[in-house]
């Protein structure tokens, strides 16, 4: 149910309270989940401290990955970090192995 209603610009939710019903009007604030298809989930946020910030669930070449965009002055710099990172090829190529090895010796000043 929350990723349905995370995928929807407006949705209002009906919450008994006591005898009565109380709607909630949710709105999405994050224009990049009606751009791309492969967002699942999202949470954007923002403080004067933290700036303007995203958290999202992306599933790419069926596998989920979460991409997290900190500090952004406006919505449009926080859009387009976000596109450069969803547009990103994942490449599952292993890393080369490393040949050579570097000791370290530790003494004690006691």
């Amino acid at each position: 149910m929350i990723r349905q209603i995370a995928n929807e610009r407006n949705t209002v939710l009906a919450v008994p309270k006591g005898k009565k019903t109380i709607s909630i009007n949710l709105r999405n604030t994050n224009p990049d989940l009606f751009v791309y298809d492969n967002i699942l989930i999202s949470k954007t946020g923002f403080t004067n401290a933290a700036g303007r910030c995203v958290l999202m669930l992306v599933e790419k070449n069926n596998e989920l990955f979460a991409v997290v965009v900190l500090g952004q002055k406006d919505v449009k710099n926080r859009s387009q970090v976000v596109g450069a990172l969803l547009n990103v090829d994942i490449d599952r190529t292993p890393e080369p192995k490393i040949t050579s090895t570097v000791e370290f010796e530790f003494s004690s000043p006691l």
